[in-house]
């Protein structure tokens, strides 16, 4: 059979039938527990529902929930009917879900039971799930058939699972194209390098519909681990107490996370047992990265680096190399290439500075209808990361910049150009720039820089307005300025960098 991460579940499921799956912090504790065998008839019974609704193979749904075992069976029971996900954020506004929604031409909007109806999302139909037995009439469930072997059979590698989407450099969201042999092949490579196995119990409070939650999900399912769904990191003292419980062997985060739990929580005072954590999303500075070492002595900490056009990971650092390579992301992951280039493309030497680019069984295939940037980023295989480095004699890789603008923040990435399109449609604005400024919490928060329309006023509250009935609240600026003009170059190019220095008006 071809290997993919469809007949991995349903493999899993007789193999590891009684073993917990998933883990639902949130749920009282007698209702919280997920087995694979469970995990596996919940996703069945979805794929009855979304057979019913006519799905079926490179139909498109767009998956709009947070972290549940709902998302996580929905997922899979749309990849059983070869149909392709494109995840939203929970809190995904429906100007947001429209544009994706018109990039695709998805069939349906796939919600948890509860959700507000939104005459705004009319655009599409939206179905509501709950756990499938609670709608499902038993006496059509029970005709429906299933076999374990069948699951995952009539997938090809190179059938399209996932379309994740990440903001381009016009602020237009760009959909990261992934295979089914994509995700099977970067998750292989994670089990791999973090010795993961059907004892691991990871602690993720990461989403699902970002690349290292959604790889955090797979890899473990792959290994036959467990996954708990913890609390949001609006609550850190209760994520602190959760990785005390003797079961949990890993925990993964961005640089925020830990400063938070370092900072604002027990985590210091009563540091937990864990195999392993992860850190990625942004570079952790080496005194944080000591403060752990200190706490978690048994504990290995891998630092990492990856990108969403590389389903999530590209390199690791060993941890017994930590101290040695301080600084450096490490080295390659099983199955890929690293390399960095000039920019007229040629292969640079050890501590030469250049473009960083990667080759491997996990790159994107390209953006989803978008031949244009796609050219722009994949060259005969090898993905132009964007990202500045050099590679050590020892080929272990170290960041020196980015090409790009992203703004990290927390878990989140956000591109400015998306905001500032949308702030460029308010009457009253004349010009906008975004960016990210220095925040001790998430790394990153998102400021505004405004030039206001002649005549007009300068109003904080109609931006914020506008902002938070347009964007997911990670994408709402928490800063706004207002500016005589924004700094340009004499081509007339904004230089962003110079904007934390202008005064206000």
């Amino acid at each position: 059979m071809n290997m993919n991460l469809v007949s991995v579940l349903f493999k899993n499921s007789i193999n590891f039938s009684n073993r917990p799956a998933i883990i639902d912090s949130s749920l009282p504790k007698e209702k919280n527990t997920f087995s694979f065998s469970a995990l596996a008839k919940l996703t069945k019974e979805y794929i009855y529902i979304f057979q019913s609704k006519g799905l079926t193979k490179n139909s498109i749904a767009i998956i709009c929930m947070d972290n549940s075992v709902e998302y996580v069976a929905a997922l899979y029971a749309c990849w059983s009917l070869g149909v392709i996900v494109a995840p939203m954020h929970s809190q995904s506004k429906p100007h947001e879900i429209r544009k994706i929604h018109n990039i695709t031409t998805a069939k349906i909007l796939i919600r948890k039971k509860g959700k507000v109806r939104n005459a705004a999302l009319n655009f599409i139909e939206t179905l509501e799930i709950d756990f499938a037995h609670h709608t499902t009439r038993k006496e059509i469930f029970n005709n429906f058939t299933f076999s374990e072997k069948q699951f995952g059979a009539d997938i090809l590698s190179n059938d399209v699972a996932l379309i994740l989407f990440t903001s381009g450099t016009t602020g237009n969201p760009k959909g990261v194209t992934l295979t089914h042999k994509n995700l099977f092949a970067n998750s292989s490579s994670i089990v791999n390098y973090l010795k993961l196995s059907e004892n691991e119990h990871v602690y993720n409070v990461l989403p699902f519909t970002y690349s290292y939650g959604n790889s955090i999900l797979h890899s473990h399912i792959l290994a036959g681990g467990c996954v708990q769904l913890g609390y949001s990191m609006m609550y850190p003292q209760q994520i602190a107490e959760g990785l005390l419980a003797e079961k949990i062997t890993g925990f993964a985060g961005v640089p925020s996370t830990f400063h938070i739990l370092l900072n604002k929580t027990s985590f210091s005072q009563r540091p937990p047992k864990l195999r392993y954590i992860t850190q990625a999303g942004g570079s952790m500075s080496m005194a944080m990265t000591s403060r752990l070492l200190t706490l978690l002595p048994n504990t290995a900490i891998f630092i990492m680096y990856g990108q969403t056009e590389a389903t999530a990971r590209l390199t690791y650092l060993p941890p017994e190399r930590l101290l040695e390579k301080a600084g450096s992301v490490g080295i390659a992951i099983p199955g890929v290439e690293i390399s960095v280039r000039s920019t007229t493309g040629q292969f640079l030497e050890p501590n030469m500075e250049g473009e960083i680019v990667a080759y491997g069984d996990n790159i994107m295939q390209g953006y989803w209808n978008n031949l244009r940037a796609t050219k722009e980023i994949l060259v005969n295989g090898w993905l132009r990361t964007g990202d500045v480095g050099y590679l050590d004699a020892d080929g272990f890789l170290f960041l020196k910049g980015r090409h790009k603008q992203m703004i990290k923040s927390g878990a989140n990435r956000i591109h400015p150009g998306e905001i500032e399109e949308l702030i460029s449609e308010i009457d009253s604005i004349a010009e906008v720039a975004v960016i990210g400024i220095p925040d001790v919490l998430l790394g990153e928060v998102i400021a505004a820089y405004l030039v206001v329309r002649d005549n007009c006023k300068q109003d904080d509250r109609v931006i914020l307005k506008y902002c938070r009935e347009n964007l997911s609240p990670h994408k709402q600026p928490k800063r706004i300025a207002w500016v005589a003009e924004l700094p340009r170059t004499s081509s007339g190019k904004v230089q962003k960098h110079l904007l934390p220095k202008i005064s206000p008006q």
